[in-house]
């Protein structure tokens, strides 16, 4: 019974490790300063436009961060008791390490595609800050001023000298 309890208490302060990571998204948007606007200005709007779309998406975060963690201490317990129906206490070690380890990868899993879906929804929002505060997002950039070319060549005239008799 002993080890049944220091492997649930180990699986469980690996998954309140696990579930307190908190990562912080960064724009995958190219972004540049309005017209006429100084880099310093940019760069301040650039941080405070980052720092606003991460307070954003933070619960969204968060929940994925917490889904690692219900993953490893919900196959931990499932693990355990089946593995105390079927094997006694060596069977319940054996099933929590086995339950945590495949509610690890389940939860890892979500994370990840609650931490993709996170990044969808910061660039949204820095894109909304930065253009509200007068910079340019992505092809918002001005064109290239046009190149000069040579003019085309005249068409060739025809000779009218009137109507030819022959």
């Amino acid at each position: 019974m002993r080890q049944i309890f220091a492997v649930a208490a180990g699986l469980a302060a690996l998954a309140v490790t696990t579930s307190t990571a908190f990562a912080q998204y960064y724009p995958s948007v190219p972004a540049s300063p309005g017209p006429n606007k100084p880099m310093a200005y940019f760069q301040q709007d650039d941080a405070v436009c980052q720092q606003w779309a991460n307070q954003q998406v933070a619960y969204a975060q968060q929940q994925a961060n917490n889904s690692v963690g219900a993953g490893v201490v919900g196959g931990a317990i499932g693990g355990a008791i089946l593995g105390g129906i079927l094997g006694g206490g060596r069977g319940a070690a054996i099933g929590a390490g086995a339950g945590a380890v495949t509610g690890g990868v389940a939860g890892s899993a979500d994370a990840q595609a609650a931490t993709a879906d996170g990044q969808g929804r910061f660039d949204a929002l820095y894109q909304q800050c930065m253009i509200g505060r007068g910079n340019m997002i992505g092809d918002d950039s001005p064109p290239p001023p046009p190149r000069h070319r040579r003019p085309a060549a005249p068409p060739p005239q025809e000779d009218n000298d009137g109507p030819s008799d022959q």
